[in-house]
């Protein structure tokens, strides 16, 4: 009796030790997926590996339509419906914008965003409907505003998404939407908010995971070293004109952008406030991962369908890629801990964290 009692509690232990250390849900990053009309091997890959898992879901982290979002050509429908085709049988999907969402931060970029909104969210409802699946995603924030938007993947795992694009579009003649409020003050709701929303998580013990277009932090060609003498001109002298006049439109997209510069301040000041926090963006076009003191941790995604390489590296990265395309791939375990995998093209997979 003895020993059956004992093999008996052997056998609990472990299979709550089991319980504790099953994936709880898996979440897919990719970003800058928007250059092809038909599948990528990267797309390709995404789709081998997602569908039809359970408790999955899959972030597009901006820059989902080149060059200029959904400008009324066919063939921007098509490159947007070749990445949602990709994901048709994942249970959520969420999309994202990014500056060549917004006409490439044309005056007229708002009125694409929303079209963007309304196809992403038809196609993403027609999907869900096929899997039985009331939950599914869609595309966000909402109506061209800048977020923040918070949902749970799972009971302690919260996402939350920014339009950091909406930071960087209000120039003079390149307003962002002011009906509700003026866009300093929306600004700063924003900020506001999503100190609130990671406040909370944090008492309640949850994961968070941010997801944006710009990174806070990276090695590529965003981080600055492309037109300097340029943008001092522009940026700091009389020729400001020229910016105002549209220059801004590329070089705002540059993290040594006096705009830029101020929103990277503005969220660190908020995040390095919190623990458990992974911070997800694309805009370079590599893989890079980096790994900050109090379990924050920094991931450039935007290899979907373009590469490019890394350049001056002022921040020390963990790991990255600049050779092949590719994903972040995080499986969140039961026992509150994740792993974070780099998947490149052909299916090769390395554990970062």
């Amino acid at each position: 009796m003895k020993i059956l009692t004992s093999v008996f509690a052997l056998y609990c232990s472990l299979w709550c030790y089991a319980q504790s250390d099953s994936i709880a849900h898996t979440v897919f990053l990719i970003g800058d997926a928007g250059n092809d009309v038909n599948p990528c091997p990267c797309l390709q890959l995404l789709e081998k590996m997602s569908a039809g898992k359970p408790n999955t879901s899959v972030i597009f982290l901006g820059d989902n339509v080149y060059p200029k979002g959904l400008d009324g050509k066919k063939s921007s429908e098509q490159k947007l419906l070749t990445q949602l085709n990709a994901v048709s049988k994942v249970e959520k999907v969420f999309v994202i914008p990014g500056n060549h969402d917004w006409l490439a931060q044309a005056p007229r970029g708002k009125k694409a965003i929303v079209r963007q909104q309304l196809f992403v969210d038809s196609v993403v409802k027609i999907q869900a409907q096929q899997l039985s699946s009331n939950d599914h995603g869609g595309f966000y924030p909402k109506q061209g505003k800048p977020g923040p938007f918070t949902t749970h993947l799972s009971p302690q795992l919260r996402l939350v998404i920014i339009d950091t694009q909406w930071w960087i579009q209000g120039y003079p003649l390149h307003r962002v939407d002011k009906s509700t409020a003026p866009a300093r003050e929306q600004y700063r709701q924003l900020l506001f908010r999503l100190d609130s929303i990671l406040k909370v998580a944090q008492s309640k013990n949850e994961t968070i995971i941010i997801a944006a277009h710009h990174p806070l932090f990276t090695n590529g060609t965003h981080a600055g070293n492309k037109f300097k003498a340029v943008q001092w001109l522009v940026n700091y002298t009389p020729f400001q004109v020229f910016g105002l006049l549209g220059a801004n439109r590329v070089l705002s997209q540059e993290m040594t952008h006096p705009r830029y510069k101020k929103m990277r301040r503005d969220l660190l000041s908020i995040i390095e406030k919190y623990n458990n926090i992974i911070y997800t963006a694309g805009h370079d076009h590599n893989l890079q991962y980096f790994q900050m003191s109090g379990n924050r941790h920094f991931i450039v995604s935007g290899s979907g369908s373009k590469m490019s390489k890394l350049h001056n590296k002022p921040f020390v990265m963990t790991h990255s890629n600049d050779a092949h395309p590719g994903f972040f791939r995080i499986e969140f375990l039961r026992n509150g801990q994740f792993n974070i995998y780099m998947t490149t093209v052909p299916d090769q997979n390395v554990k970062v964290n």
